[in-house]
């Protein structure tokens, strides 16, 4: 059995490292492959894989533009915010309700 090139997995080794059996890692792999997220090389009978950084920045890019536009930091902390419960005594809503019946 050859060694894994530097930088270069086998199917089983990631599965080793992801709790995953080696089929289900290999199909994981085939679809990141199709993706163009990993990279694959033969070696005699042995597939070896790597991420593909370049593809991952480019493609994950543009949603992260997207979210940084859309949902900045300092809003997502305001929404956080907005989210907590707010605690009222009887008293408190009694005196917005203006005597209206609950």
């Amino acid at each position: 059995m050859s060694s894994s090139p530097a930088g270069w997995s086998g199917p089983s080794a990631i599965a080793d490292v992801c709790g995953l059996r080696s089929p289900t890692a290999s199909e994981h792999l085939s679809l990141l492959r199709r993706g163009g997220l990993v990279v694959s090389r033969k070696d005699g009978k042995q597939v070896f894989h790597r991420a593909d950084s370049a593809a991952m920045a480019q493609r994950l890019g543009a949603p992260k533009d997207y979210l940084a536009r859309c949902c900045p930091p300092d809003a997502v902390a305001d929404l956080r915010r907005c989210r907590q419960p707010r605690r009222s005594s009887i008293a408190d809503i009694a005196a917005t309700t203006d005597g209206a019946t609950l």
